[in-house]
């Protein structure tokens, strides 16, 4: 997936699932990029290198999404990852 695409679905689905209390300074700063809830983003507005950024950081967000699948998450219990800290949810980056 491209960045206008990801952003463009990441914008639509803030709209109904919007950001938590605890991210409003990281969503002050994704505004100033077209990250807005509900807003469809315009990339093309943007200097070239915030372009390139962005679409950077779609893919280094899908490398780090695949490497993290690989790692155990839980306990191994016969062969499957049992997870037990599930539901605790934060702003860890």
């Amino acid at each position: 997936m491209d960045a206008p695409t990801f952003f463009a679905q990441l914008n639509a689905l803030m709209k109904d699932n919007p950001p938590s209390s605890a991210d409003t300074s990281a969503m002050k700063r994704f505004a100033a990029v077209g990250i807005t809830p509900g807003k469809p983003p315009n990339l093309r507005q943007y200097d070239l290198a915030v372009a390139e950024g962005l679409e950077q950081s779609v893919r280094a967000g899908q490398a780090k999404i695949a490497a993290e699948a690989q790692k155990p998450l839980g306990k191994n219990v016969n062969g499957w990852d049992v997870m037990t800290n599930l539901g605790r949810y934060g702003t860890k980056l």
